[in-house]
């Protein structure tokens, strides 16, 4: 292969790394934050914020990929890191831009914005480590909180008493959507995370034991979701509630198919984003 089609297989892969379509549960959680503030917001900011959490969502993912490339060759070995379709080094060097650009732009638009995006990078590098020690689910739903607090200061939202409620409501309740997220995923990844030791709730309780603790977890979504909206301080749409019974249903659809051979992330990653969804339209 020469070196023109070695460049572009490795810019094809690299995107195919990204997995931008799980980037819809960062761009909901930013857009709440961003979205908090009564002020307009020129369309051009919210854009900018969109292409920033984007990016910075399929930056860390392929950054995961690299460190975590043991546990993936198990659990996920079609990824092109794994399957050797991308180059690691390009894969560095392209992460690396791409973090460095991240950071400069958040800068230009707000610090606080900078040091957000910084602390998610840093969580993101400590994911694979905190995964022995029974707290990677806890940092990747820190994680999703940030990116709320991120799209906050992003949109040069004025932190009186009444927004700082709000967005310390919408990125806890953005964390336990999360959390719960990730606790679910798990199950897919059962296999793979005992071969490499990794200690979560799923490894260390049986998956038995820990299917009971489901309707626990999606309750505290749900709940999560109730008080934010509660507290809000806006009329509901019609929106809100066929959102909310559509994450209803997609909760129980999950819970249902969590023992399936095929069972995969998919459901639980619609019903996060149908829930943030919901925080994003009474917000």
């Amino acid at each position: 292969m020469n070196e023109k089609a070695a460049w572009r297989r490795n810019i094809v892969n690299y995107i195919v790394s990204m997995r931008l379509i799980l980037a819809l549960v960062p761009l909901t959680a930013a857009m709440i934050g961003f979205d908090l503030a009564p002020s307009p917001k020129p369309f051009g900011l919210r854009i900018i914020t969109i292409l920033l959490v984007g990016l910075g969502w399929g930056m860390n993912q392929v950054l995961n990929d690299l460190l975590g490339i043991d546990a993936d060759r198990i659990n996920a070995p079609q990824r092109p890191l794994c399957a050797g379709t991308l180059d690691k080094r390009f894969a560095l060097i392209a992460t690396f831009c791409l973090a460095g650009t991240g950071f400069i732009i958040s800068l230009i638009l707000n610090r606080p914005a900078a040091l957000v995006f910084s602390a998610v990078l840093a969580l993101n590098l400590a994911y694979n480590k905190l995964k022995k020690v029974f707290l990677n689910n806890a940092d990747f739903a820190l994680m999703i909180a940030l990116c709320a607090v991120y799209g906050a200061f992003c949109s040069g939202i004025v932190f009186d008493t009444f927004c700082r409620q709000k967005l310390f409501l919408a990125a806890l309740s953005v964390g336990v959507i999360n959390f719960v997220f990730a606790f679910l995923t798990d199950f897919k990844d059962e296999t793979g995370d005992k071969a490499v030791g990794v200690k979560n709730i799923v490894t260390i309780c049986g998956r038995a034991k820990a299917r009971r603790l489901i309707p626990f977890f999606l309750a505290a979504q749900f709940l999560a979701v109730l008080i934010f909206v509660k507290n809000a301080g806006h009329t509901l749409s019609v929106m809100v509630y066929v959102t909310f019974g559509l994450a209803v249903a997609a909760a129980i659809y999950s819970r249902r198919t969590i023992d399936q051979d095929n069972f995969s992330s998919k459901w639980p990653f619609i019903e996060a984003l149908l829930l943030q969804t919901v925080m994003l339209l009474a917000s």
